[in-house]
């Protein structure tokens, strides 16, 4: 996650903000009252313009934050006012004008600005005069004093003002985007003032965005994902449950346009992704993503559209610095260079899909070679209320936005188009503005709100069915020089494909063998679905080297592939070699009267017998969340024979180790299994069921945390077995 905390003062930590204002007025039109050529010092000075500043410096060794305050002047009345403190935090703030008088050389601007508090940073009010005089058509100079924090602010300004003609009926082209909802597709939990109860945000997303294609035509409208719409930290059951399928259902219903690849978006590994864009409408962009041992791209880099009577290009970027699974990221300023000069004589605007965070998106639209129109960007869960407008040297006016976090916003962006004198596309106008998505009042989409239901009840039974059932596991890579015991287990992996799907899946199959006997199985589709399957029907010839014969895997539906039908059945035919442990050879699979062929592979582990006094050591990726613990944690459990005595849990975050007293859990021959209960305080606890397969000193584990009423996490991990000293 990109870190949005600011830099520290020297002085005992404290944040100090500075203020250094750096001012551009974009797209002003200057006139006095009257004939527009008044001299008076006290003349009220009319503009439409947007002012950037970056604020106020209050000792040179202190860090600085830029600060964007955008104005908007209609006649005699101010009609916007925005503020945008990217360095700062990532709350709101807002902006009132005192006043503003002025004539041709001379301009004084006050103005009340006050800076919004998150859980990082705090803010506070800050008050500014702006003198400023023209030095020549185009360009301001003066300087500003004031109060910020209630201590006085001083220093130097700038300003560029240009002409601009207001723009007259719709916009050509209406931008809506969201980034970060990292699930939240359900309705908020009930607050104190009711905003939201009942109503998922991604509901009201959905009327708005009807309405406007209704109103302007579906072929001006864009809807765009700025990247990690993938859930984190188990923040919704819906999202968490359905590893992103329901997630992709809903986008598809938006009718989204296209997704930038967030850093949280290859969760559950590479395979999984590559199933969730097949079932996705829109494309996933990432210009700067590469295979890890290739030049390749992982990803389509952008997408041209035509919005009636614009070529639109989408350009797709991931966070510089965060390592996408089985591939790699390159910097994303020279893959925009590169692009930009590609696109820019086959297209009439350049739109960047960013999740690189506000300072990427701002030094990419101050200093590439070819600027983008817009950027829309993510990853730093920023909000700003009226965009950064950038007004770079060259004279071309760059919008950088954000909506928030978490379906918080739907942003807007309209764009008013012309010509230039060469008869390229120029941006007249653009406007940004967020709509919270918590406003009672605002439009529900029935259709919308039905399905997430729809999804919710699915995924709610699915979970109890689940629950009821034996949890079939993953195993790893399984360790040399295995020991001979009482028993087998044989893991098998085929490709097939699977129903409703145009791709082959992996189908893990797990076969227990006592002497010459099938005692137990079990089979997983980790990329299709994570419903637990049945094995039936195996008829399997064993020698010492070679494995012949035929079994069936009885698949089940679950809510996430949307599967309406019961089950079905898949018969596999196999042939494979045994070489020491290993499996290898090949297989016919037939689903739907559908055959195909296909490669297997595969291990075998034997079943050992395990020491009279054992302790496990378990590796949990988060364990307890909104504590400041964030790191691994360890989880150890003592058994004495097959019975747990005690459990503790440990992490070099967490400042005690946690002792969980009576924990349900049982170790046989081949398999862990029970719940433990770990106190967090003296009112609340967190309950974990484990299933793990024990293959030699090795364990296969899958967790289920549940910290609340509907909201739980899972993960796949590992551990070790080891004698505990002094035991047999």
């Amino acid at each position: 996650m990109f870190d949005r905390r600011p830099g520290r003062a020297c002085n005992g930590g404290r944040v100090e903000w500075c203020v250094a204002l750096l001012l551009f007025a974009i797209g002003a039109a200057v006139a006095m009252a009257g004939d527009g050529a008044a001299t008076g010092a006290n003349a009220v000075l009319c503009f439409d313009a947007v002012l950037t500043a970056a604020v106020f410096k209050r000792s040179a060794s202190e860090a600085r934050s830029d600060v964007y305050i955008s104005l908007r002047r209609r006649a005699d009345e101010w009609a916007d006012a925005g503020v945008a403190a990217p360095g700062l935090n990532t709350a709101a703030h807002t902006v009132e004008v005192a006043e503003a008088v002025g004539s041709q050389s001379n301009i004084v601007i006050s103005l009340a600005v006050a800076y919004g508090t998150d859980r990082w940073v705090p803010g506070g009010p800050a008050r500014y005069t702006l003198s400023l005089s023209r030095i020549d058509a185009t360009r301001w100079t003066g300087h500003y004093e004031g109060t910020l924090h209630a201590q006085a602010v001083t220093g130097t300004a700038q300003a560029v003002i240009s002409p601009l003609v207001p723009p007259s009926g719709p916009p050509d082209l209406t931008i809506f985007h969201v980034n970060d909802t990292h699930g939240n597709l359900l309705p908020k939990p009930p607050q104190a003032d009711g905003d939201g109860v009942g109503t998922a945000r991604l509901a009201r997303a959905s009327a708005i965005l009807r309405s406007e294609r209704e109103v302007q035509g579906a072929a001006r409208v864009l809807m765009l994902h700025a990247g990690d719409f993938r859930h984190v930290h188990g923040q919704d059951f819906l999202a968490t449950e359905t590893r992103g399928m329901a997630d992709v259902v809903l986008l598809n219903l938006l009718g989204l346009d296209a997704l930038a690849v967030g850093n949280h978006d290859d969760k559950n590994g590479l395979t999984h992704v590559q199933h969730l864009q097949e079932c996705s409408r829109f494309p996933w962009l990432s210009a700067n993503v590469l295979a890890a041992a290739s030049e390749d791209l992982l990803f389509k880099p952008y997408l041209i559209k035509r919005v009636g009577a614009l070529r639109v290009a989408i350009v797709g970027f991931h966070p510089n610095g965060y390592t996408f699974r089985k591939g790699r990221t390159i910097d994303a300023l020279p893959c925009w260079e590169q692009i930009a000069a590609e696109l820019k004589d086959r297209t009439d605007l350049l739109v960047v899909l960013s999740h690189q965070g506000a300072n990427g998106d701002i030094r990419m639209a101050r200093s590439a070679a070819h600027a983008p129109h817009v950027i829309v960007g993510g990853h730093s869960h920023h909000a700003f209320s009226q965009g950064i407008r950038i007004r770079r040297e060259d004279g071309r006016l760059v919008l950088v936005t954000q909506a928030g976090v978490g379906w918080e916003n739907l942003g807007r962006i309209s764009l008013w188009c012309g010509k230039d004198e060469e008869g390229r596309c120029r941006v007249r106008d653009v406007r940004a503005t967020l709509i919270a998505l918590d406003d009672t009042t605002l439009p529900v989409d029935p259709v919308a709100e039905k399905r997430i239901d729809e999804l919710n009840n699915k995924a709610q039974e699915a979970r109890r069915t689940r629950l009821a059932t034996p949890l079939v596991l993953t195993p790893p890579e399984l360790p040399a020089g295995m020991r001979s015991g009482a028993g087998e287990i044989w893991a098998l992996r085929v490709d097939a494909i699977l129903p409703d799907t145009d791709c082959r899946h992996p189908v893990d199959v797990y076969l227990t063998r006592s002497n010459t006997l099938w005692t137990a199985a079990g089979a997983l589709t980790p990329t299709w679905n994570n419903a637990g399957h049945e094995v039936t029907n195996i008829d399997l010839v064993i020698s010492r080297a070679a494995a012949t014969g035929s079994l069936d895997v009885v698949l089940h539906p679950d809510p996430w592939t949307l599967r309406e039908s019961g089950p079905r059945t898949l018969t596999i035919a196999l042939q494979a070699r045994i070489e020491g442990r290993r499996l290898s050879g090949t297989h016919k699979s037939v689903l739907n009267s559908r055959m195909w062929e296909g490669n297997l592979s595969g291990a075998v582990a034997d079943i050992v017998a395990r020491p009279s006094a054992a302790t496990v050591g378990i590796t949990v990726s988060e364990l307890i969340r909104n504590r400041g613990w964030r790191g691994k944690a360890i989880l150890g459990v003592d058994f004495l024979g097959s019975e747990a005595v005690v459990a503790r849990v440990s992490s070099k975050s967490l400042k005690r180790m946690i002792l969980v007293r009576n924990p349900r859990l049982r170790l046989t021959a081949d398999t862990l299994s029970g719940t433990l209960s770990i106190p967090v305080t003296s009112s609340s606890s967190i309950q974990v069921k484990i299933a793990a397969h024990v293959f030699g000193e090795r364990l296969c584990v899958a967790l289920e945390k549940q910290y609340g009423p509907g909201i739980a996490t899972r993960e796949r991990t590992h551990g070790r077995l080891s004698a505990t000293p002094g035991g047999e």
